[in-house]
């Protein structure tokens, strides 16, 4: 997403010169003809002042609305308990959109290369078809956006009602305080619901957690403070590392094990990105030649292994000796041998 926000910009920077560069292609005679017809399509598509506004919405789309929901999604601490918070902000930032009255100053830095009287670019004189007035090219802008914001939460939400547990919802108001009220007096509401989400910590009394959310509920309205720092930090892990005290640590152990079980709750994307990442380190020029059985066994073992430093390479190395040099069973396949076999000194 990043990348793509990025190509959007640069793409938005370069209208201009490229309507300009297309223009004259088009009819140079040293050019292939092929070329000057490709020159010619390119050409006719920039000069389209519906592109070129839809182009400007995509892009306040990915910066405001898409890039930080995905970019949040691919952090390495991003819990799946924290999705709510975020979709919930998609929805706000989608009011806003809707109530937009004036362009916003991306979008007016980009139409003020346009004479909207004219309909041509003011440097370089491209003339642009289907613009209209300015008032006309930032609603146009605005019903882009919404369509394309819309569309991705009706898919995001859809999704997750399909894959989702159904606890994750109510566990989310309950260890997200970014979704508990400033003057936390949805305190003993919460404590209620705690039967809704009763199944993500089934091997505990359900009773004493209620009772750990009130007593949480109390600390926190003593120290008002705290909670509002509390509220901006971005990850689970980091608003109950900041909260527990050692004496509030003894006195709710329960919700201690149930923060520490959320913020390992990874959110998918972020499994996916860390696959990437791994991928990466080990598929290298040395190891170009590795086939699909040892990536995934590394990938397995990279993701639900020991860490590095409580790795007992020792014992590894004796047992990879132990078996020739090898990770598995040389197996045989017609006249093929699937793993190779050191000769014999």
């Amino acid at each position: 997403m990043t990348s793509e926000e990025d190509a959007h910009r640069a793409a938005l920077i370069d209208y201009e010169q490229m309507a300009m560069l297309t223009d004259r292609l088009k009819n140079d005679n040293t050019v292939k003809r092929e070329s000057r017809r490709e020159m010619q399509s390119i050409n006719r598509r920039l000069r389209d002042g519906r592109n070129f506004l839809a182009m400007i919405a995509i892009h306040t789309l990915l910066k405001r609305v898409i890039g930080p929901y995905q970019r949040w999604g691919q952090l390495t601490q991003a819990s799946v308990f924290e999705r709510k918070f975020h979709i919930e902000r998609i929805k706000i930032e989608i009011k806003k959109l809707k109530n937009m009255k004036e362009a916003t100053l991306f979008m007016k830095s980009q139409l003020e290369k346009v004479d909207f009287s004219t309909s041509q670019f003011k440097k370089t004189g491209i003339k642009l078809s289907h613009l209209g007035t300015e008032k006309q090219a930032v609603s146009k802008i605005k019903k882009v956006i919404l369509e394309i914001d819309e569309c991705f939460l009706k898919n995001k939400e859809l999704r997750h009602k399909n894959e989702d547990l159904e606890f994750i919802s109510v566990v989310s108001d309950l260890l997200d305080f970014r979704l508990w009220k400033r003057d936390l007096e949805n305190i003993p509401e919460l404590e209620k619901r705690c039967d809704e989400g009763k199944e993500f910590w089934k091997d505990m009394d359900n009773v004493e957690v209620k009772a750990e959310i009130l007593i949480l509920g109390v600390n926190l309205k003593s120290n008002l403070k705290l909670f509002e720092e509390v509220q901006k930090k971005n990850h689970i892990k980091e608003k109950w590392k900041m909260i527990f005290t050692a004496s509030l640590q003894r006195a709710c152990p329960n919700l201690l094990a149930i923060s520490s079980r959320a913020a390992l709750s990874r959110n998918a994307a972020a499994s996916c990105e860390r696959g990437n990442s791994k991928l990466n380190r080990f598929k290298n020029d040395i190891s170009a030649s590795m086939g699909l059985e040892m990536i995934t066994a590394r990938l397995r073992v990279g993701s639900n292994g020991p860490k590095l430093h409580r790795f007992n390479a020792g014992e590894s190395g004796r047992f990879w000796i132990a078996n020739g040099h090898e990770f598995a069973e040389t197996q045989t396949i017609g006249k093929s041998v699937s793993c190779y076999k050191p000769k014999e000194e």
